[in-house]
């Protein structure tokens, strides 16, 4: 419980600067899992590697989580502050980042043979990791472990509806600025003729 409690007894500051540190860190991680991993282990070509894609899977992500379970937070009536479920979430990721390092640089002495290792060693990383944000939104929402998982499911839909609303408007930008570009251009062709 001593991880939960750190959401509760850590200033608003420093438990942004915590949480972004370890987001920081996740991001590292994903790089480095993607050019350092074994080649036996490892299906991705260094040379298709792009910062963007990694810093929306990382960054992106963690910040569209966090916003989405505020957002759910503020209509369940829970009492978690934004930074609360940034330190959580965030702490909750460390599992998971030395489960990225290990099997990076495991990957890099096991044979294919061992490859059963690596995958039980991601799921027990992921499983605890899984555990640590259930117990700490649990814990910072004063909430029982049912509404927890409503509250999980509901930030879900909300990253869903979130991504939704993004691409939607992001259409339509793409729509607008197509339609001031042709009328841009007709104005030109009239002042030409």
């Amino acid at each position: 419980e001593g991880g939960f409690v750190l959401a509760r007894h850590t200033p608003m500051r420093q438990g942004i600067i915590l949480s972004i540190g370890i987001v920081c860190s996740f991001f590292i991680a994903s790089v480095l899992e993607w050019q350092k991993t074994g080649f036996i282990f490892n299906p991705n070509d260094p040379e298709d590697f792009e910062v963007k894609y990694h810093i929306l899977k990382t960054f992106g992500l963690f910040y569209l989580w966090v916003i989405s379970a505020w957002f759910v937070s503020n209509l369940m009536d829970s009492s978690a502050r934004i930074s609360d479920i940034m330190v959580v979430s965030s702490v909750s990721l460390i599992p998971y980042i030395l489960g990225l390092l290990i099997k990076t640089l495991a990957s890099n002495l096991l044979t294919l043979d061992e490859a059963g290792f690596l995958s039980a060693m991601n799921i027990i990383m992921i499983l605890w990791s899984v555990a640590l944000l259930v117990g700490g939104l649990r814990e910072i929402s004063e909430m029982n472990f049912r509404q927890t998982f409503l509250f999980i499911a509901f930030t879900l839909i909300g990253i869903l509806i979130i991504l939704f609303l993004v691409l939607l408007l992001w259409s339509l930008m793409q729509h607008v600025i197509t339609f001031f570009a042709q009328v841009f251009e007709e104005f030109i062709k009239m002042d030409i003729g």
